[in-house]
């Protein structure tokens, strides 16, 4: 089950960074270590509580670069 969630999670991630960087990749291996590291300390919950962090962290990242949303330039 926790397979599926990463895979799921890395996919939504991907078309984030799809939509909103023009490149994919780059968020779907975030979202991989993400997930990664939080299934160190919590198998389920972690995997969630990381790909939550990273969002906010992207939401963030929007927010203090103040550029346009869809804009090509960043991450």
């Amino acid at each position: 089950m926790a397979y599926v969630l990463l895979i799921a999670l890395a996919v939504i991630f991907f078309r984030i960074g799809e939509h909103e960087y023009r490149g994919g990749w780059p968020l779907a291996g975030a979202s991989l270590l993400a997930s990664f590291i939080g299934s160190l300390f919590f198998p389920f919950y972690g995997i969630i509580g990381a790909n939550i962090l990273l969002f906010l962290g992207i939401i963030i990242y929007n927010l203090v670069s103040k550029r346009p949303p869809g804009s090509s330039s960043g991450l």
